[in-house]
């Protein structure tokens, strides 16, 4: 992860996972907001909360937002000069604006101090229980397109809008190299308008041999803070419209926006896995009394013994009820659950599951709540 990514995700997380209240007729003095209902101890972790042990990952939904921040709020800049009230009346007013059908992008760039704000303002694609009480009510209740009334963070008044969250795309490759690149790909685009099957002209003219197999089928994209190029493309579409001509390093790109359904469901975004793990807690981290007197030297030992029986083929889920440490990981046999890429509330060392293929185990590690045996399941 680049350090200019990190800045931005940090962010994003702080605009939208901080305690969050919906906004009144004026501006509410602050108070404290509600905390989320208790998680059942089977249900918690010390890597992630919330967790999902669903069949199938949990449905979600996605947010962008314009965050209109005053003087003395968390991380404002130098030359942000105005009040918590008067933040709070041009919030409402940036609100009653989108319902009125002005364009987002131009309120964004011009009201918010959210990182992405030049990108679109996504805060990001969230599953129940991953943001603050209000945000998540609200986010679960609204239709595509409604509009929020400002919600106070830390960092600013936060007005938020749901919008599309998945997009399917073909796409068709001009490589740079090729005599008048971007003459071929207009005429490209041309034949596509006039209602030539985009499928067809993508296997018979694409420079992209990888999607040309398989008539331009790019990805089954979910949304972002950071999208770019043929992926933020495919979301400013309408299924059916065809994009202007994109420039990248490889050459000119047309994409092509199509049903969900219309692709492989194998070219997804893969967001999602799902994961067990056993934590062989140690002496300085009181998770229970069997690391009450647990050396971290001694800890590694056992995960190494523990690494070798599922090596050797015993069931790892029997084993983690045996040993596992974490909060409730006995009575889950360490399943973890389904884990999001961006799952706001997780540990940094749970990335490495997206290197792993399906049903790899990853050697012990040590991590601030002891040694650590994790398995990716799919």
């Amino acid at each position: 992860m680049s350090l200019r990514f990190a800045t931005v995700f940090l962010s994003l997380a702080a605009a939208v996972l901080a305690p969050a209240r919906a906004a009144q007729e004026s501006a509410p003095a602050s108070a404290p907001a509600s905390a989320p209902a208790p998680t059942p101890a089977g249900l918690r972790s010390t890597f992630l909360t919330p967790m999902y042990h669903g069949e199938f990952p949990p449905e979600v939904r996605t947010l962008r937002g314009i965050q209109v921040s005053w003087k003395g709020a968390e991380a404002a800049t130098a030359d942000v000069a105005l009040t918590r009230d008067a933040a709070y009346a041009l919030a409402r007013e940036a609100a009653a604006r989108l319902r009125a059908g002005v364009d987002f992008d131009e309120l964004s760039r011009n009201h918010s101090s959210l990182p992405n704000r030049q990108l679109g303002g996504v805060l990001g694609t969230f599953a129940p229980g991953m943001l603050g009480p209000k945000l998540d009510a609200f986010v679960l209740g609204a239709e595509l397109g409604a509009v929020s009334e400002p919600f106070e963070t830390p960092r600013g008044w936060l007005v938020v809008q749901r919008v599309e969250s998945h997009a399917a795309a073909r796409g068709l490759l001009v490589a740079a190299n090729r005599e008048d690149a971007l003459g071929r790909c207009r005429a490209l685009l041309a034949r596509a308008r006039a209602g030539a099957d985009f499928a067809k002209l993508c296997a018979e003219e694409s420079d992209d041999p990888l999607t040309k197999a398989r008539g331009g089928a790019l990805a089954i994209f979910e949304r972002g803070p950071y999208d770019q190029l043929l992926k933020a493309a495919a979301f400013t579409l309408s299924v059916g419209a065809t994009s202007e001509p994109i420039e990248s390093p490889l050459g000119w790109h047309l994409v092509q926006r199509v049903p969900l359904d219309a692709l492989d469901p194998a070219l997804a975004d893969p967001v999602w896995v799902r994961a067990r793990a056993i934590l062989v807690a140690q002496s300085v981290v009181p998770l229970g009394s069997p690391s009450a007197d647990r050396s971290s030297e001694r800890a590694a030992d056992i995960a190494a013994k523990l690494y070798e029986r599922v090596v050797a083929g015993e069931d790892m889920g029997e084993l983690a009820h045996q040993f596992c440490d974490d909060f409730g990981g006995r009575e889950r046999r360490g399943d973890l659950g389904w884990i999001h890429r961006r799952h706001p509330g997780k540990a940094h060392f749970l990335d490495e599951l997206w290197k792993a293929a399906p049903g790899e185990l990853l050697e012990p590690f040590q991590s601030n709540a002891g040694w650590v045996l994790l398995r990716r399941e799919y």
